[in-house]
């Protein structure tokens, strides 16, 4: 099964769309969410961070590293990580993805385990060459601003980084 969710920086998730069969693509369930009735809202002026799955545009943003979200989600949940067939209707499965969405809000401010933050950053890393592989052939326009929009703002967190070092 697919899953699109949104999240705050502080690994919270706001917006939860699940119950896409696991063969749709990330660009036709983004899709989907920004035109559903209770659709995925991009304020004027803003951008979503968004994992490397999704293409890079000016308002859905790719990082040079992979989300970690969802690997927190699924290093905390096994059930979500699996991928063996589901035991479960899709009813139920879209029940246990919000309920592990709405655990980990609460583990992450009350609990964060910064030894499982650490280990899922580490795998992250490990998968940096083949996502910045996949982003280095970035064609239109839109995914063109998207990868501007992503340079400036590393540029201003190292620059800020630096003047506070």
């Amino acid at each position: 099964m697919n899953i699109l969710a949104a999240c705050t920086f502080d690994l919270r998730f706001t917006y939860v769309l699940s119950g896409w069969e696991g063969s749709a693509s990330d660009s036709r369930i983004l899709e989907n969410a920004l035109t559903r009735e209770d659709k995925l809202k991009v304020p004027k002026g803003k951008f979503y961070p968004v994992d490397a799955g999704y293409p890079l545009r000016s308002k859905f943003i790719t990082p040079y590293r992979s989300t970690r979200a969802f690997g927190v989600l699924k290093k905390r949940f096994p059930i979500i990580a699996s991928g063996s067939e589901a035991n479960y209707d899709v009813d139920t499965i879209f029940e246990i993805v919000l309920a592990c969405c709405i655990l980990n809000n609460f583990l992450m401010l009350y609990d964060p385990d910064k030894d499982l933050l650490r280990q899922v950053d580490n795998e992250l890393m490990q998968n940096d060459f083949e996502a910045n592989e996949i982003r280095s052939n970035i064609r239109d326009a839109d995914a063109r601003l998207g990868e501007q929009i992503r340079n400036d703002m590393a540029m201003c967190i190292w620059q800020d980084y630096m003047s506070r070092s």
